[in-house]
């Protein structure tokens, strides 16, 4: 398992190099050549992701408010605050 957490990018140059683009492709190579199998690179830009083959997996943690008001209420607003995201499903690699 590869995780990549954390890059600076220069914003300056973003578009004039692709350099979102250059630096997934980048972290991908490497996890191919090296025969990752699992690739982590965190929740930003799931589209940009799922177009070089990545697959949306949900990420799950729980919270335990102090406030019973707040605890009972909570519930009822995780679907508004946390809603569920959606992937289109692409075939990049081939494949049926």
């Amino acid at each position: 398992m590869l995780v990549f957490l954390y890059v600076g990018m220069d914003y300056a140059v973003l578009r004039e190099v692709d350099l979102y683009f250059n630096l997934l492709k980048a972290i991908a190579d490497l996890a191919a050549t090296k025969g990752v199998r699992t690739l982590r690179w965190g929740q930003t830009s799931p589209d940009a992701k799922g177009r070089m083959g990545a697959r949306l997996q949900p990420l799950w943690f729980a919270l335990r408010l102090r406030n019973p008001l707040a605890r009972a209420v909570l519930p009822w607003l995780g679907p508004w605050l946390f809603p569920e995201r959606r992937q289109l499903e692409r075939r990049v690699f081939g494949g049926g």
